[in-house]
């Protein structure tokens, strides 16, 4: 396996393809955690893609291959790997492998999901929207939502990697909007996002300046919370999509989180629950998977707990995340909701430390009347109350180093 700082340039300019001709299993590195060495590769001096252009009759643009160019070798070199390293929700690095089929058979079903829950309701021109990408695309998500369905659907795809670049962008997109004047076009813009992004723009962006009326906000690797969601929609005139699903077992299910809990299941994903645990059968499975210990009676156990009504699955919270307290099942992710719920809590991270002790991080401020609401085996033990909560590189919170502050 070959390791690769994915940095944006890397999928755009044409290095991923041509790592894909070389025949290399690639695994992608975040950006964010190392830094960019060495240089571009040649393709003019490459021989396997000046044949592959000769076969398509196609000019290779300067800096790497044109967009036609991608989509035919990708599609057309008859069997790929990658390999994505994950943190996971604990922090544990974790390697995952993902083939062309199973790519493919995603970016076929979300380019038919994104038109008919986005272009096509809207009569919006799919040739002529844009895609604003602000997260790395070196992970499943990013890489599936940032290059390959851009890629596929014929999208210009913008990339930003700081909070600035993001305001400055959807500011030219609003100008731009602007410029038809009382003619409205059918130009759509999708944003590919997370949730900590959005709550860290909310006091940034000036709706004045900034119209989201066109744009689907698309955002996954967190569960966003309702009270931010619905504030951010309110305030932008804009509409939020969560995708649900994990590097395994690709996207499962997607729900509007300021309007809804539960979590609509994809139609082509099998669902039942096994022990509390939602378990899955999907198109979308590499085939490794299949000898994990996760793997029962053809279906995956995924860590989430919850209940599952038809294609409606209501997210309890993790597996790893119970504890026993006075003899009781604790479900840790219930009594960060709990906190959430309050309106001068910002965000929080609970967890378990010392024994049958729980710890609450918090960002914002509790009353005694929030905390008399609460069922008192639920009422943490210790609470720190913090300007920020510490994040791993992909937005997830870090809980790991929040149960460092208990000890």
């Amino acid at each position: 396996m070959k390791e690769i700082i994915a940095e944006p340039d890397f999928f755009r300019n044409g290095s991923f393809c041509k790592s894909i001709l070389d025949g290399e299993q690639v695994v992608f590195l975040d950006p964010a955690l190392h830094s960019y060495r060495g240089s571009r590769p040649n393709f003019e001096s490459n021989q396997k893609l000046e044949h592959h252009k000769k076969i398509l009759n196609q000019e290779v643009q300067v800096q790497g291959t044109s967009t036609f160019d991608q989509i035919s070798i990708l599609r057309s070199t008859s069997h790929w790997e990658i390999a994505f390293r994950t943190s996971g929700s604990e922090g544990k690095p974790k390697l995952f492998l993902k083939s062309k089929k199973e790519i493919y058979a995603e970016i076929d079903f979300l380019k038919t999901f994104l038109n008919e829950m986005y272009f096509h309701p809207n009569n919006r021109s799919m040739t002529e929207s844009t895609f604003l990408v602000s997260i790395p695309l070196c992970h499943i998500y990013g890489f599936l939502w940032g290059y390959m369905l851009p890629l596929e659907m014929g999208q210009e795809a913008k990339d930003c990697k700081t909070l600035s670049s993001i305001r400055n962008e959807l500011i030219s997109h609003t100008e731009h909007i602007k410029s038809f004047g009382n003619t409205t076009p059918n130009i759509g813009m999708i944003w590919i996002t997370v949730p900590s992004q959005l709550e860290a723009l909310y006091d940034l962006l000036d709706p004045y300046k900034v119209n989201l009326e066109n744009t689907l906000i698309v955002v996954s690797g967190s569960r966003m919370k309702k009270k931010s969601a619905m504030e951010f929609q309110n305030k932008f005139a804009t509409s939020i999509l969560e995708i649900y699903g994990s590097t395994e077992t690709g996207g499962m299910g997607y729900r509007f989180p300021a309007e809804s809990e539960s979590i609509e299941l994809f139609d082509l994903i099998d669902a039942k629950i096994q022990g509390q645990r939602l378990s899955v059968r999907s198109p979308f499975f590499h085939p490794d998977l299949n000898n994990t210990r996760e793997f029962s009676e053809g279906f995956f156990v995924t860590d989430d707990l919850g209940e599952l009504i038809g294609k409606k699955f209501t997210y309890h919270g993790r597996a790893g995340r119970v504890i026993k307290k006075k003899g009781k099942r604790i479900h840790l992710d219930m009594i960060e909701n709990l906190l959430l719920e309050f309106p001068n809590v910002k965000d929080a991270i609970v967890v378990d430390f010392s024994e049958e002790q729980i710890g609450a991080l918090i960002q914002g401020e509790l009353s005694r009347l929030d905390l008399e609401s609460i069922p008192s085996i639920l009422i943490p033990d210790k609470m720190i109350h913090a300007n920020s909560l510490p994040k791993l590189p992909n937005g997830k919170k870090d809980y790991q180093s929040a149960r460092s502050l208990f000890h």
